[in-house]
């Protein structure tokens, strides 16, 4: 089996509030998925495929063992979808169907995130089989979002008959590895990867990370909030 951590953000990442959304380069989430004993990452950063690209460049560069799947966590008009195995950015805000067709255009495959999350809207629409079918899985665990909506998620995927993946949504290295997707395949070439998932060759390892991690992460943000305020916040992916 091998193992993917499939939702991750980088310094690559905007948020409207905070500024830089990840607190990590693309770079040193390569660093610490190769020592946590990860075989692949899907830097998700918000509607834009740069901290993917940054470290599949670094990757290339370094020879290091380690697959990147170019990708995105994309804004569609009812919620997010991991947009997997993509090669160009896609437009947030456009209707679901049309935003998992944009994926599937580029030969990606397109996972509704977090569905029971807080701020998205995507989990009634997965009731709908003409929008549920055009999904290739549903992230049944993120370790970003409390139990009781993962529940409802993996009672969704198994009712739906989904594949469901795994993923640690860190946007804080140190939270990397806390939601893997293992796959059940010999190489970890992207269109393996992809059809494996799309194949249900799964199984999951499911840990949260701790307090300290999140209390970690959150000052860092109230810190990039404060530089923003005072005119000295950072606007642009670090390498």
């Amino acid at each position: 089996m091998k193992k993917f951590d499939l939702h991750v953000h980088s310094t690559c990442s905007w948020h409207k509030i905070w500024g830089i959304d990840g607190i990590n380069s693309p770079k040193e989430l390569v660093e610490m998925a190769l020592q946590v004993g990860l075989d692949g990452i899907a830097i998700t950063d918000h509607n834009t495929i740069k901290g993917s690209q940054k470290a599949f460049q670094y990757v290339k560069e370094k020879n290091l063992p380690i697959t990147i799947i170019i990708g995105a966590e994309v804004r569609s008009k009812s919620g997010d979808i991991l947009a997997l195995g993509i090669n160009k950015d896609i437009r947030k805000g456009l209707p679901i169907l049309e935003t998992i067709n944009a994926i599937k255009e580029q030969g990606g495959i397109a996972v509704a995130a977090h569905p029971y999350k807080y701020n998205t809207k995507i989990a009634p629409h997965l009731k709908d089989p003409s929008v549920c079918s055009r999904f290739d899985a549903i992230e049944v665990f993120n370790a970003d979002v409390d139990r009781a909506h993962n529940l409802r998620a993996s009672r969704l995927a198994q009712k739906t008959k989904m594949p469901g993946i795994a993923g640690s949504d860190a946007h804080y290295k140190m939270n990397l590895g806390h939601g893997v997707t293992c796959l059940d395949i010999e190489n970890t070439v992207i269109d393996d990867v992809l059809s494996a998932i799309q194949k249900n060759k799964i199984e999951l390892e499911c840990n949260y990370p701790p307090l300290r991690n999140m209390l970690h992460l959150y000052t860092r943000k109230a810190a990039n909030l404060l530089k923003r305020l005072i005119g000295k916040g950072k606007k642009t992916c670090q390498p």
